[in-house]
């Protein structure tokens, strides 16, 4: 008698079988005798359908929580895995007819190493799945680029993030999302970092809830340090509740508590540290920079047991033991300091061992340090973006410039000015629907300055972008009582902005010029 199938049915059964997958790969990981017993138990009529569950669920096994292959070495590797045989045994099991069976099949070509021919069949599968989306009025989504796309394809082949592009220009795809394609491939291509800065944006401009856009866009100014850029970013995932959707949670909650470290807010990183480490207890470095973060909060008690555990699990224990030296010396107990160094056997730097061999055995804490190593390494984590480096512009140069000194508090353009920022949102290249800001600055009373830079005199339109950048804050971003300002800064001004600028008094102008000086 045939088996009746009824979708309720199916859906628990896929539910119940996610459970025994999961629980059966936290234990064995790579074992799957409980979920192929699972799926020989489920009624008939339901296993394609449970197989190809099972194949997405080890093909995501193997590609999920990175952004790029790497090498053909990386591919033989993944090869290897029991992961790979299953989802190429599963891919064998699954129905014709099934509609991500061509997908699927996709997908094992790149595991494959053969990612060239992956680009017809591509193209044939998603053109006939825009298609059915114009059909049924139901567009494309990024969370379907992202789980179907991106997370699987990466990299792929050169052109094919615009091939892809173009055909969702056609229709049947979500806003922005072929902006979003033609920014993945910059993002992977580029050895532009501002370049790529830039198509991110552009897509966020045609849909600023784009995000995969705002992600990638965190982990290039996670790259090039703009610290409090990737903040805003992670800021604004995370109160639209979507942290790891192309890196895992416990990444970008780390990432988040760097980044807030850089800033000096001690208390939010320690927050965020803690939250990645109850995501992934082992999570490499972030027992050590929690423990580094209760450090310079002086909450040296804590600190010392956090640097203790590091030693004892071998957590970043060499850099764990210099943090324990220092915590010591911060408590003031020279001898304990001097103690754990005879005994720890690991390599502590000079300087701490100078300072332990000349502080008193108990006395009041010194004065703390200011210019300390952060984290593992002393550097920011890697975040494999595959994006190549290289300078930016000397536009780039004098914005640094400006944001430095805004930031350390000293006076610029005669004021005393902050970089604008509020909970996902920071000042430095703002994004706007019509453009993006250089900077966006308050001062003591709230008021709010547009700092428009150019490197020379070669840009016809900067009283006019900056009026309009003005005129948008002015409408969405000033209270009542709030004004705004305009400051254009660039070299060599010519005499026709130099006239439209005396006619405004709501807009400065400023020269810039380097200068050097001989010291006798």
């Amino acid at each position: 008698m045939e088996q009746r199938y009824d979708q309720e049915q199916m859906d628990q059964l896929r539910k119940e079988f996610y459970e025994v997958y999961q629980t059966s790969q936290r234990e064995h990981f790579g074992d799957y005798t409980a979920s192929d017993a699972f799926i020989a138990a489920a009624p008939e009529a339901y296993r394609p359908e449970l197989h190809a569950h099972f194949c997405a669920e080890t093909a995501f096994a193997l590609m999920f929580g990175y952004l790029r292959y790497g090498t053909e070495k990386d591919l033989r590797a993944g090869r290897s895995t029991p992961a790979f045989a299953k989802f190429e045994s599963e891919l064998a099991l699954m129905s014709r007819d099934d509609k991500y069976y061509e997908l699927y099949c996709i997908w094992a070509e790149v595991l494959r190493g053969r990612a060239a021919h992956i680009l017809p069949r591509l193209t044939a599968w998603l053109a006939a799945e825009l298609k059915r989306a114009r059909e049924k009025d139901m567009p494309f989504l990024s969370t379907e680029l992202t789980g179907l796309l991106v997370t699987p394809l990466k990299e792929g082949v050169p052109g094919m993030w615009t091939a892809i592009g173009e055909l969702m220009r056609e229709g049947g795809a979500e806003d922005g999302l072929a902006e979003l394609c033609f920014a993945l491939e910059k993002f992977y291509y580029s050895a532009d970092d501002g370049e790529v800065i830039a198509a991110l944006q552009a897509a966020l401009r045609v849909n600023d809830s784009l995000h995969p856009a705002r992600e990638l866009l965190a982990a290039v100014y996670f790259d090039i340090k703009l610290w409090s850029n990737a903040l805003a970013c992670f800021e604004r995932l995370e109160d639209d509740g979507a942290l790891g959707q192309l890196y895992f949670a416990d990444d970008d909650l780390f990432w988040m508590a760097w980044c807030y470290s850089k800033r000096r807010e001690y208390a939010q990183a320690e927050a965020y540290y803690r939250r990645a480490l109850e995501v992934w207890p082992e999570k490499p470095g972030a027992l050590n920079d929690l423990g580094y973060s209760l450090y310079r909060q002086k909450k040296y008690a804590e600190a010392k047991e956090v640097f203790a555990r590091c030693i004892r699990e071998d957590r970043d224990a060499r850099i764990a033991a210099n943090n324990l030296v220092r915590t010591l010396l911060a408590m003031g107990d020279g001898a304990g300091a001097r103690a754990f160094i005879a005994g720890c056997g690991q390599r502590i730097s000079k300087d701490l061992l100078a300072r332990a061999e000349s502080a008193p055995d108990h006395a009041p804490a010194p004065p703390e340090p200011e210019d300390e190593p952060s984290g593992p390494s002393g550097a920011a984590p890697a975040r494999n973006t595959g994006v190549k480096k290289q300078q930016f512009s000397s536009e780039k140069l004098l914005e640094d410039e400006l944001v430095a000194r805004i930031e350390a508090g000293v006076p610029t353009f005669g004021m005393s000015l902050h970089v604008y920022r509020k909970r996902g949102v920071y000042g430095r290249q703002f994004v706007l629907p019509n453009g993006r800001m250089d900077i966006l600055a308050q001062d003591g009373r709230g008021d709010l300055y547009v700092i428009e830079l150019k490197k020379d005199a070669g840009y016809d339109d900067a009283y006019r972008q900056t009026r309009e950048y003005m005129d948008w804050a002015e409408r969405h971003l000033a209270a009542d009582g709030q004004r705004v300002f305009g400051i254009i800064c660039l070299n060599s001004p010519p005499a026709k902005l130099v006239q439209k600028i005396r006619d405004d008094p709501q807009v400065r102008l400023f020269e810039y010029a380097i200068s050097y000086t001989e010291i006798k």
